[in-house]
């Protein structure tokens, strides 16, 4: 009976098995292991590789490197399959891992080794657009990369203090000349390392009058978006005298993805101000997008109301400026007014709209016009609606494109815009119309630029 137990425990350690008790090395007896193949090379995709290992002993193995891992991490007497799994190398220098395998007071090393890959060539630019004046004048841009890279410009009138950077940080000052076209102007410059590129737009405002405003009309009510005051180490946020935020989880309306919070998470601010502009910003973090809804304290009934904006462009994003009535009981029927939005899907368009209980998208009667504007990403651009007792029309740099008129029968159904109504920012990410087309997640985090609100009355 003796004799088959002995058998019987020989057959199970011969056959590896991983799961047997460990048991304590004989110290008379030297622990050797034999490998194959002698060492092993991986891709620089990462891959998974086989090894063969035969010991007389139990053993336990470790890897030096997170990048390389082991399963299973234990062996027996016999023979064991060892999996070796590397991650992608995403540098341009080859890497090496030590295992050691280990019984008792022997152990053995066994060398792993993976290809260099190609370095992912990355930069982020601060600020994201360089906006110089019609006088011209220096801009300074804080460029962060991870390798060395090369500068150039493809206008005549730029020049920069330096062509080329390195790994880290490097500040680059942009001089413009002055402009005297009519129109804005915009140069590109390109960063190059090996075959990676990334394009920076520098944008010259003309000197020219940007007033809009219909004759007869008296500003009211402003917001010029100039602090400059930081606190606790975050830029300004709006003013709650003037602004109040809406919060709300994802798929809130419109099936949208973004979270609203109420200006900033950790050390992520979604409603910025600096720069003299309102910023705000879809930033991903945490598996949420967070972004900003901000809404003014008063509401008007009639005016010409206006904000110069640049927009976000990028599969996803949906910003607008819009207005809904103070004293909201249900939508469609109080009303809403769209004085500007754009999905990022379709660049350079731009739309104006109402909504109504007779007039609303859901049932296909929607009154809405759109309108092809140059760079609306890159310049920033004028939107506006001026709003009668007799119509409501919109306007973006002092061109009409959007009329709705006032049939005259008193019906809420049809004009319910006899009422104060407030006026409304936000970035929305995805959603119904924001993701139409997909969604790009590589276009965030996206901005959303507002340089100033204006509301003016008779």
């Amino acid at each position: 009976m003796g004799s088959i137990l002995i058998t019987l425990a020989i057959i199970f350690a011969a056959c590896g098995g991983n799961d047997m008790p460990p048991i304590t090395p004989n110290p008379d007896v030297e622990v050797k292991w034999e490998i194959s193949p002698a060492s092993t090379t991986i891709n620089s995709d990462g891959e998974t590789k086989n090894i063969i290992v035969e010991a007389n002993g139990n053993w336990t193995v470790s890897s030096d490197q997170q990048w390389c891992i082991i399963a299973p991490n234990s062996g027996g007497n016999g023979q064991t399959v060892v999996k070796i799994t590397a991650s992608k190398n995403s540098t341009e220098v080859a890497r090496a891992a030590e295992l050691t395998f280990v019984s008792g007071k022997y152990n053995k090393k066994y060398n792993v080794t993976q290809e260099a890959g190609e370095l992912v060539v990355e930069w982020n630019v601060e600020p994201f657009i360089s906006d110089i004046p019609f006088q011209g004048g220096t801009k300074s841009i804080r460029v962060e990369s991870n390798a060395d890279w090369q500068l150039s410009a493809n206008q005549p009138w730029v020049t920069l203090s330096s062509d080329k950077g390195s790994k880290g940080e490097t500040v680059v000052k942009i001089t413009a000349s002055a402009n005297t076209d009519v129109k804005n102007r915009i140069a590109e410059l390109k960063f190059v390392s090996g075959n990676f590129s990334k394009t920076h737009f520098v944008n010259q405002v003309a000197d020219k009058n940007e007033d809009y405003v219909p004759s007869g009309y008296s500003m009211v009510w402003n917001e010029e978006f100039d602090a400059v005051r930081i606190s606790g180490g975050k830029p300004s946020l709006p003013d709650t005298e003037k602004w109040f935020y809406e919060t709300a989880e994802p798929g809130w309306v419109n099936n949208e993805l973004q979270t609203y919070i109420e200006g900033f998470t950790g050390t992520d601010t979604v409603a910025a101000i600096y720069d003299g502009t309102l910023k705000i910003k879809a930033i991903p973090r945490d598996n949420r997008i967070y972004s900003a809804r901000i809404n003014t304290n008063e509401a008007w009934t009639y005016g010409y109301f206006e904000a110069r904006l640049r927009v976000p462009g990028g599969k996803g994003a949906w910003p607008a400026f819009w207005m809904m009535p103070k004293n909201f009981t249900a939508w469609p029927l109080d009303g809403e007014i769209d004085i500007m939005e754009y999905v990022g899907y379709d660049p350079n368009v731009v739309h104006s709209s109402i909504h109504t209980q007779s007039y609303y998208h859901s049932i296909g009667t929607q009154k809405t016009a759109s309108k092809q504007i140059e760079n609306a990403e890159i310049e920033f651009h004028v939107y506006a609606v001026e709003w009668t007792a007799e119509y409501i029309k919109g306007f973006v740099d002092g061109v009409e494109y959007f009329r709705f008129d006032n049939d005259g029968t008193g019906n809420k159904h049809t004009w319910p815009f006899n009422a104060p109504f407030y006026l409304k920012l936000n970035l929305a990410w995805g959603g119904d119309w924001g993701a139409a087309q997909g969604i790009d997640e590589s276009a965030l985090p996206a901005t959303y630029e507002i340089d100033y609100v204006r509301v003016y009355q008779k």
